[in-house]
Order: structure tokens, then C-alpha cells, then sequence
């Protein structure tokens, strides 16, 4: 598919993804592609907006994913979109999926705001979520399937961020920070694999609720 379409990004994301599975590829070959996909698809010139003063008013979060529906992501985001301070914080969830189900309208009233962007193309989501005024962006695909890298290349929140989802790095300047651990990134160990700065939580970075009907026996 590379080599039919060489400058198709979405044929570099699932390749990217794939890379992540044979066990015969090193860290740093891994990286080295991810870095290429970010000099190939990214946007050097993109000036995100200056971060914007709170004075008194809620932060405003985002979260862009193509899984809020009845997806393994889905376990992991529930226990944090329903324990969100809304008070504190106003949040917005941009969801690129071509499906919604039962998962998507449990999900759904936990946000403040729920924008359905499959149908933008990257420019025309981009604009919505500066026009939204986000202050911290959360993207939770990476390279999986119907990502939006290329929405993160246009810079429309003043801090992008890499959570659950993908197991590696975006590649891409434009996102800041990835969220992790002391235990999937031992500190001093994994730095050199990411592009983004890593963000240890200080105990697991993975909340996971399964679904009732999944449980099992009690």
C-alpha cells in the first residue's frame, strides 16, 4: 500500500500500526518511522492559539476519538468522562466514528458538548475545535483506524495530548504531552521513544471499567 500510495497518510498511520506487533523490530526503528510520518503529514508552519486566561471561567477540555461506541477504548474513557468535576471544567468530545450505539449514548450526557466531526474534513474540524476555545485537546487514537492525526497537525488547541488508545508516539511536533506511567515508560528508560514530552500519573494511566454483560460470573 506504501508503495502504491506513498504519500497517502492514512496507509503510513496503519503501517505505523502494524509496526508495533512483530517482535523483531527494535524501539528505535519504530520511532524513526513515526518521526518520518510527522516530517511527511505535519504542518511545521501551524501556530496553535495563545493559551487563553481562565479568570474564574471553567477549563475548557477535549477529547477527539473515533470510539466512543462499543470499542475496548470506550472501558478506559467512561471512568473519566463520568468522574469529571463539571464545575471545574467544561468538556467537549469530537467524535469521528461512523457508528454510535448503547456505548455512544451512555457516553454522550457525560459531556457538555458533543460534536460529531466524521463528516468534517481536517481543516473544518480543527476550526471547530478552535472555535470551541480549548484549552487542553486529548487525542485517544493514534495511528488506529479512522484517526485524526491530521487534525492535531493544524494546532487547534494550545496543549495537544496523547492518552490511552495507541501504545506509542504520534510522531508528531505538534503534540505535547503523552500520558502515561511509571510501568508502561520505567523514568529514564523510554524517553528517547517519544516525541512528546512524558506525563507519568502517579499510579496506573489506565482506568478500565468493563462492560456489565462482560464481567462474568460474581
Amino acid at each position: 500500500a506504501m508503495e502504491l500510495l506513498p504519500h497517502s497518510p492514512q496507509a503510513f498511520s496503519n503501517m505505523l500500526m502494524m509496526m508495533n506487533y512483530p517482535p523483531n523490530l527494535r524501539p528505535e526503528q519504530i520511532v524513526r518511522e513515526h518521526v518520518e510520518f510527522g516530517r511527511r503529514h505535519g504542518r511545521p508552519g501551524a501556530v496553535p492559539p495563545p493559551v487563553a486566561p481562565v479568570n474564574g471561567r471553567r477549563l475548557r477540555i477535549g477529547y477527539l476519538s473515533p470510539d466512543f461506541r462499543q470499542h475496548a477504548v470506550s472501558s478506559f474513557v467512561e471512568p473519566f468522562l463520568s468522574s469529571h468535576d463539571h464545575e471545574q471544567f467544561e468538556i467537549f468530545c469530537y467524535a469521528s466514528q461512523d457508528e454510535n450505539d448503547d456505548i455512544t449514548q451512555t457516553l454522550r450526557p457525560m459531556a457538555d458538548h458533543w460534536r460529531d466531526v466524521l463528516y468534517m474534513d481536517d481543516d473544518q474540524a480543527a476550526e471547530q475545535i478552535r472555535k470551541d476555545g480549548i484549552d487542553v485537546l486529548l487525542d485517544l487514537a493514534g495511528h488506529t483506524r479512522e484517526n485524526r492525526m491530521l487534525v492535531l497537525t493544524r494546532c487547534p488547541a494550545p496543549v495537544q495530548i496523547i492518552y490511552i488508545g495507541y501504545p506509542n508516539t504520534t510522531g508528531l511536533s505538534a503534540v505535547n504531552y503523552r500520558l502515561t506511567d511509571a510501568v508502561a515508560d520505567p523514568p529514564g528508560l523510554t524517553e528517547s521513544h517519544y516525541v512528546e514530552t512524558l506525563y507519568r500519573l502517579p499510579s496506573s494511566f489506565l482506568c478500565f471499567k468493563p462492560h456489565f454483560e462482560q464481567r462474568g460470573p460474581v
